[in-house]
């Protein structure tokens, strides 16, 4: 009969040790259930900041791409107006010598 009041206690704290494991098993279960969230929202935010990135890039590239082909065509039209200018300036050149020649060929005719 002695015995008997020591395994009701011995039950009684069988039973809390049994509860407080299972409570700390589902604790770490929620832990590591947490974890895995989090490390699927971590994954998710990378992905979309990765997105944003790469986004941004491919926009920050169309701009470049934007200006560079403004740049060639600025650069086409100057080089159409200099080659304009430079085709008005040998005219000029060419009036002025043809000019030359007329009044030497009418001196040379007045010469004669």
């Amino acid at each position: 009969h002695d015995e008997h009041p020591i395994d009701e206690k011995h039950g009684k704290h069988d039973e809390q040790s049994r509860h407080s494991c299972a409570e700390a098993k589902a604790k770490m279960a929620e832990i590591e259930r947490k974890k895995k969230q989090l490390r699927e929202q971590e994954k998710s935010a990378k992905i979309a900041g990765l997105v944003k990135d790469r986004d941004n890039l491919a926009h920050q590239h169309k701009a470049a791409q934007f200006k560079m082909d403004k740049q060639a065509q600025q650069l086409e039209e100057m080089r159409k107006e200099m080659l304009k200018w430079k085709a008005q300036a040998l005219e000029k050149d060419r009036d002025k010598l043809q000019k030359e020649m007329n009044s030497t060929h009418s001196v040379l005719l007045m010469e004669k």
